[in-house]
């Protein structure tokens, strides 16, 4: 798709078009972000395969201060 110039034209006029309508950030993916819905047992597997991935490839996990308030149980 790439190598066909109306193709990519009209990719680009749409995403024009979506960003356009969303005053600087597509429509389409604003409408999905506020319909998205991760629970919290989803959002702890996903941080720990993160964490796994970063790990296996001797990357160091940085953690956040933001993150990690979020975290602690409130007094």
């Amino acid at each position: 798709m790439a190598e066909d110039t109306d193709q990519v034209n009209l990719v680009h006029g749409i995403v024009l078009d979506q960003v356009r309508k969303g005053n600087g950030y597509p429509i389409a993916l604003t409408e999905a972000h506020q319909l998205a819905v991760v629970r919290p047992e989803e959002r702890e597997f996903f941080l720990n395969l993160l964490s796994l991935a970063m790990e296996q490839q001797g990357v160091p996990p940085n953690v956040s201060a933001k993150y990690l308030s979020k975290r602690r149980a409130p007094v």
